[in-house]
């Protein structure tokens, strides 16, 4: 299943649709303002430091404690992301942005059921929010709850009635229900069809991908989920620095080469045992990025590699 980080969460909106106005706004409420566009450019540290003192001043605000789960969930700090999500919902249970947050943390954190209750829960509270019903779409389909999910995404199906991104996302939605139902040969034309109407929908494009490497079509399917795609939740913190070009098969012989690590950590398991296969060609070293929780056992398996959990960006390799 392809998660998506479907949005950012809007300061300038609370609960029931009411409005913080520029008059009325406090300094707290500025700095979270001002933290929402440093995420929007994706400046983590610059919008953390607008929140650690948004929070020294109100330490209960829901909003300053919702952003900062959103900072902590793009960090994949997940259980930190659900503390400071239920946090803010004590205060303001009825604050949907949080509810939505709230199920991609506990998605994320393996309780599938809760997730859904909690984006059912965003959903009702604002049933319009066409971004509340494609993720509960999305979670409800994983979960085996096609009927819930087809649900969600019908309003959206109606052209005149949605705005021509969310129709084009309510397509590929649908294509991703039928994958999650088994049904790949029908998905395949309404993938196609949300990105003939928006070729840059990212999010179709990888559930695209993945079902066309399911049923054999690998050519078209590799393209489609080339490693430099960077429009999804695989890079959650901005594209990734370009550390040195990408290797297309020439000789690395005495040449330094990184490894960095992608989707997860299944993932990044599994294609280790391609690390003699690498050293086989003699680089002259091997640099591997992984995720934090796999640095030890990459460490401990291959102990002529450099393993780290992250690079200075202005790191460079062959």
């Amino acid at each position: 299943m392809n998660l998506r980080n479907f949005f950012a969460i809007d300061p300038t909106t609370m609960s029931g649709g009411r409005q913080l106005t520029s008059i009325a706004a406090t300094a707290t409420q500025l700095l979270v303002e001002q933290a929402h566009r440093a995420l929007q450019a994706q400046q983590i540290d610059v919008a953390a430091g607008y929140l650690a003192e948004a929070v020294a001043r109100e330490p209960r605000d829901p909003m300053v404690l919702t952003k900062l789960a959103e900072i902590a969930l793009r960090r994949k700090d997940y259980g930190l992301a659900e503390q400071q999500f239920t946090a803010a919902l004590a205060q303001e249970p009825y604050f949907a942005p949080a509810w939505t947050e709230l199920a991609a943390a506990l998605w994320h954190l393996g309780r599938r059921v809760a997730a859904v209750s909690a984006a059912r829960q965003a959903m009702e509270i604002q049933p319009h929010n066409p971004r509340y019903r494609l993720r509960l779409a999305q979670f409800a389909a994983w979960t085996g709850r096609i009927k819930e999910a087809t649900d969600a995404v019908e309003p959206l199906l109606d052209p005149a009635g949605a705005e021509q991104e969310h129709h084009a996302y309510a397509i590929g939605m649908l294509g991703e229900i039928a994958v999650a139902a088994g049904r790949f040969h029908a998905a395949m034309p309404l993938l196609q069809d949300a990105l003939r109407r928006m070729p840059s929908l990212p999010a179709a494009k990888a559930v695209l991908s993945m079902n066309q490497l399911r049923l054999g079509a690998f050519e078209p399917g590799w393209v489609n989920l080339n490693i430099r795609e960077t429009g999804s939740e695989l890079y959650p913190l901005g594209p990734p620095p370009a550390f040195g070009p990408w290797w297309e098969g020439q000789d690395i012989a005495g040449k330094h080469i990184l490894i960095a690590d992608d989707q997860g950590h299944g993932d990044a398991i599994q294609f280790f045992r391609y690390l003699p296969d690498l050293q086989a060609r003699r680089p002259a070293h091997i640099t591997w990025r992984t995720f934090p929780a796999l640095v030890r056992l990459f460490a401990t398996a291959a102990p002529d590699v450099t393993v780290v959990a992250g690079l200075p960006n202005n790191s460079r390799f062959d």
